[in-house]
């Protein structure tokens, strides 16, 4: 079982993880139940 973010957010482990775990489940972590979206971050600090 290989878990990732989804999304698109990692292209390139698309290719790894096909090459790495082939018959492995896959689990995008991003489609998970409870899973928060937040929009994304311009700023270098965050929360201040």
């Amino acid at each position: 079982m290989v878990f990732v973010q989804g999304g698109g957010l990692a292209p390139w482990l698309d290719g790894a993880i096909a090459t790495l775990a082939g018959g492995a489940r896959v689990v995008a972590l991003i489609d998970a139940p409870g899973t928060t979206r937040l929009p994304s971050r311009t700023e270098a600090v965050f929360g201040r």
